[in-house]
């Protein structure tokens, strides 16, 4: 694969890249069957396709860190410590919405330093579709093919096509326009790209339009809405409480370290941060609760704009 970082295929980059696009095409070529298995939230879905790719995660990616955490191989929490480079997979993040027909799942990989620090992330999602803007930010029109490989960290990051078997050069993606809120009124996803939206908010809250019969179901997915352009602001979480699980135990549920692709995030220079205005630059274990649960909401916007969607989000959470 050709790309403006020049990696050779036994770089633990390549190999993130190569998997993801691999994970995501085998997932919808297989006939997929699905069971549940007991996470802190309850019964999840899990598909043929988080199987087969977590075995490829395993034989890829066993000697790129310290720790390896695959979800559908859940290694026990207290295993992530201070000072271990790190490793996670999503194998598939959003088997329901594969499971139910839909497109808008992904597949991701993730690395942190010894210090938590982001390191590399590669993201493959089939629904994706690259948007033109102009300089204003006012969209201009869509890209010519569905799918897309997002890549890189602090360093840039890049865009390829899913489907293509050809040798391209990515595109660098540039950081997204800043748009503000506006008045607290978004669209789950933006089918207007000229209006605010916001990916990730339960239908319950107040004052939330959308013109779609259902949320998306990945977290990662909404994610790469905003490094596209096709969102202004992400948020995942916040965690909750819910009745214990005899076989998980702890009764919290909510996103997983796994589900925050950080090293893309920051380096499209988008924020991360907590309701309560604390940057989220680095991936470590204070940030979780058992199981992986990230314990703060945290929204995902641009630099300029992110005090105004936390602030923004407060109110509408405590109407």
């Amino acid at each position: 694969m050709n790309n403006p970082i020049n990696f050779d295929e036994k770089s633990f980059e390549y190999k993130a890249i190569n998997f993801v696009q691999r994970a995501v095409i085998r997932a919808l070529q297989l006939n997929d069957n699905y069971f549940e298995k007991n996470e802190a939230g309850g019964p999840s879905h899990v598909g043929t396709a988080d199987m087969v790719n977590s075995t490829m995660a395993k034989a890829l990616f066993e000697d790129d860190a310290d720790l390896l955490i695959i979800e559908e191989e859940l290694i026990p929490f207290h295993s992530w410590t201070e000072q271990k480079t790190v490793v996670f997979v999503d194998p598939i993040d959003g088997s329901a919405e594969l499971g139910s027909g839909g497109s808008q799942f992904a597949a991701a990989v993730t690395k942190y330093d010894t210090a938590g620090r982001p390191s590399f992330a590669a993201v493959a999602c089939p629904s994706l579709r690259p948007v033109f803007r102009s300089i204003s930010g006012g969209f201009q029109g869509f890209g010519s093919s569905m799918g897309a490989i997002i890549f890189g960290g602090l360093q840039g990051v890049f865009l390829l096509p899913l489907f293509s078997s050809q040798a391209l050069i990515p595109i660098r993606l540039p950081s997204p326009h800043p748009v503000f809120p506006a008045e607290g009124s978004y669209t789950s996803i933006n089918l207007d790209l000229n209006l605010p939206g916001m990916c990730g908010l339960g239908k319950h809250i107040p004052n939330i339009s959308t013109a779609l019969s259902r949320m998306i179901f990945s977290n990662i997915f909404s994610q790469c809405q905003v490094i596209l352009g096709q969102a202004n602001a992400a948020t995942l979480g916040p965690s909750v409480s819910v009745a214990p699980n005899i076989k998980s135990g702890n009764g919290i549920s909510g996103p997983k370290a796994w589900d925050l692709v950080l090293p893309i995030l920051l380096g499209v220079g988008l924020e991360v941060q907590t309701l309560e205005h604390k940057k989220i630059s680095t991936m470590t274990p204070k940030y979780c609760l058992d199981s992986f649960v990230l314990h703060d909401r945290i929204i995902i916007a641009h630099k300029e704009t992110i005090d105004d969607y936390c602030s923004d989000l407060k109110n509408l959470c405590s109407i």
